[in-house]
Order: C-alpha cells, then sequence, then structure tokens
C-alpha cells in the first residue's frame, strides 16, 4: 500500500469516526430532549390536575360553609 493510499484510507476512517461522534451527539440530544419535553410534560399535568382538585375542593367548602348540601357532589375520575 502507498503512502497516498494510506492518508485516503487514514482520513476515509477519520470521517467515518466524525460521522459516527455526530450521530451519537444527535442521539445524546434527542434523548435529552425527550427527557426534559416529558419533565415538562408530567410537572404541567400535576399542576393542572392540582389546580383543578383545588377548585372543587374551594367549591364544596364553600357550599358546606353555607349549609347548602344540596348541590351535587363533584365528580370523581
Amino acid at each position: 500500500m502507498s503512502t497516498d493510499d494510506r492518508i485516503l484510507h487514514s482520513s476515509i476512517g477519520l470521517r467515518n469516526t466524525r460521522a459516527k461522534m455526530e450521530k451519537r451527539i444527535t442521539l445524546l440530544q434527542t434523548v435529552a430532549t425527550a427527557g426534559v419535553f416529558s419533565a415538562v410534560s408530567f410537572w404541567y399535568g400535576f399542576m393542572f390536575g392540582r389546580e383543578s382538585s383545588r377548585k372543587e375542593l374551594s367549591q364544596l367548602i364553600e357550599d358546606l360553609r353555607r349549609g347548602n348540601p344540596t348541590s351535587p357532589p363533584p365528580p370523581h375520575s
């Protein structure tokens, strides 16, 4: 194998290594992005559910304070 062939093979190998590294970084970025999205979605859902429950309970408390037991019970999920 001549020197030129070795240089060519080395540069091709270097390109392949860089391409693999770029793919790994891209995969890592994808996984990290999915993790962040999942965490934000979970937090938003948790806070939305908490706020919804707070509203239902505050209405129930107000009804009980007024002595109004005729209001329909809150739906159970």
